[in-house]
């Protein structure tokens, strides 16, 4: 199993996005990658443009078959990543790679869904 690993070497803005998706999904299928670590040592601060990065490069990941992790993350992004309710989604703990669902604090979801009432008839 080989790893794609994308580093930065400057901080991102917001239309470098697009190219990083394609950068991701040429390197995946050009070494048939089952992972994919994000070296975010480079990303700059924990801004818009950094987080709908990893986000989106997560997106991209997963419809390619991929785990997407973080690595080298900031101590400030890290804490970005958790009050967004993002940290275990882009930091590798991966509901679908568990097999199980998980909220964002990583807990397995517990009890049933709550049912509506079917409406009254006239």
């Amino acid at each position: 199993m080989s790893v794609l690993v994308m580093a930065f070497q400057e901080p991102l803005a917001g239309q470098d996005v697009p190219g990083l998706c394609d950068r991701l999904t040429r390197g995946v299928r050009a070494t048939g990658a089952r992972t994919v670590v994000v070296d975010a040592a480079g990303l700059g601060p924990p801004g818009p443009a950094a987080l709908e990065a990893l986000a989106r490069l997560r997106l991209t990941a997963g419809r390619l078959g991929c785990a997407l992790r973080v690595g080298n993350a900031s101590g400030e992004l890290g804490e970005m990543l958790t009050w967004l309710g993002l940290d275990g989604v882009l930091t590798g703990d991966d509901a679908a790679e568990a097999g199980t669902a998980r909220t964002a604090s990583g807990r397995q979801p517990r009890g049933q869904a709550e049912e509506r009432e079917q409406p009254g008839g006239v």
